[in-house]
This record gives C-alpha cells, sequence and structure tokens, in this order.
C-alpha cells in the first residue's frame, strides 16, 4: 500500500510538474549535455540544473530536493562531469535509507537532498537509444498535501465450509498538489547515458 502511494504521488507530480525540459517534446528545450563526440546526447548538465532551480526562484520556491530513478543516481554518481564539475561541491551523492518501502534519502550540491525512487518514469533501452528516465527539482514545503478520509484498516471473511479465509485492507486518501504545481520543476526524458565537458574554443583574427 505505501508502494502504491508513492507511485500515485509521482504520477501526480508528474501531471503537475512545470516542465523546463523535455528531450522527446518539440515544444520544450532539449537538455544540453552532450556526448563523447561533442554532439548533444540529451543528457543533463549541471547548467540544466541551474535553470530548473531559476525557474522555481522565478515563482518564489526554494529549490530543496531532486527526485529521481536509482539508475539516474548511479549516473550522477558515476559520471566525471558531475563528480569534478558544478555538481560535487564537496558533498557526498551516498544514500542514506530510511526503510525498507518507499524512497531513500541521499545529499547534492546547493543543500539539495536526493530522494530515490523506483517510481520515477522510466522508459528502457531500445537498441542503440539510451534508456531514459524524468528527473524532478522540487521545493519540498509547497509540493502537496496528503487528504486522508479514511486510514488504513483490514476486513476478513471466513468460510469454514469451504476452508477459505480472505482478507481486505483499504484505505481512501488523495494527493492534491499546492499551487498549481509551481513548486515542481522537471527535465522529461533524459537520457541515461555518459555526459562529457566540452570545452569551446573562441579565436579572434586581429
Amino acid at each position: 500500500m505505501a508502494r502504491l502511494k508513492e507511485q500515485i504521488a509521482l504520477s501526480r507530480f508528474k501531471d503537475a510538474a512545470t516542465i523546463v525540459f523535455d528531450n522527446d517534446d518539440e515544444g520544450f528545450d532539449d537538455a544540453t549535455g552532450r556526448g563523447i563526440d561533442g554532439a548533444f546526447n540529451k543528457t543533463v548538465t549541471w547548467d540544466d540544473i541551474v535553470d530548473m532551480a531559476a525557474v522555481l526562484m522565478a515563482e518564489n520556491h526554494v529549490p530543496t530536493d531532486f527526485i529521481l530513478h536509482p539508475l539516474m543516481w548511479s549516473l550522477f554518481l558515476k559520471d566525471s562531469v558531475y563528480q569534478v564539475g558544478g555538481m560535487q561541491h564537496n558533498v557526498s551523492w551516498g544514500y542514506r535509507p530510511q526503510s525498507r518501502e518507499g524512497a531513500v534519502n541521499a545529499t547534492a550540491p546547493m543543500g539539495l537532498n536526493v530522494i530515490v525512487s523506483p517510481f520515477v518514469s522510466f522508459t528502457g533501452k531500445s537498441g542503440a537509444t539510451p534508456a531514459k528516465s524524468d528527473l524532478f527539482l522540487i521545493d519540498r514545503n509547497e509540493i502537496g498535501t496528503l487528504l486522508v478520509k479514511d486510514d488504513m484498516s483490514t476486513d476478513q471473511f471466513d468460510d469454514p465450509s469451504r476452508d477459505i479465509r480472505s482478507m481486505k485492507m483499504k484505505e481512501r486518501y488523495d494527493i492534491v498538489m499546492m499551487g498549481d504545481g509551481e513548486g515542481i520543476t522537471v527535465a522529461k526524458n533524459v537520457s541515461l547515458t555518459r555526459n562529457y565537458e566540452v570545452e569551446v574554443t573562441n579565436n579572434v583574427t586581429l
């Protein structure tokens, strides 16, 4: 039941979020990461994260947390761009389990937390096309609320004549986004592949 609640919450986050990047929709900008050949490969750069934070701040919110898929967390942890570039800031990307169920927390730059959840949207690799996932940057104080009508309860039904015992678990709640989702930004369909730092040199002839 807890895992289902987390899955529903992330689905609501995705529907309500302000889209900053979407690599699969021409109506939005693509993320600006590059491959080893210097070509754009739809990965996320530190500049993209700053842009997502700026969108939140423009709506009078404070960025507090990333929400990402475990495989994207793994990519951040191993990628040299983030290890030696702006995303390190002497802060560990290691995770700290909260419980056996649900998300786990980690740490990131600028005092941001990292919430890792397997229920973040994920599409597996297909041929030469790498896997892709979404990346959320949120203000945890202005994201949403859980409205509970009935707490979890159980009912039991026995039929001794057929040696049958049934149990039912139920709860009634809704997850409502606050401020029309202004406290949530998302980069959609981010490629889960290596990101390389590309230096640009300008030559001027005098």
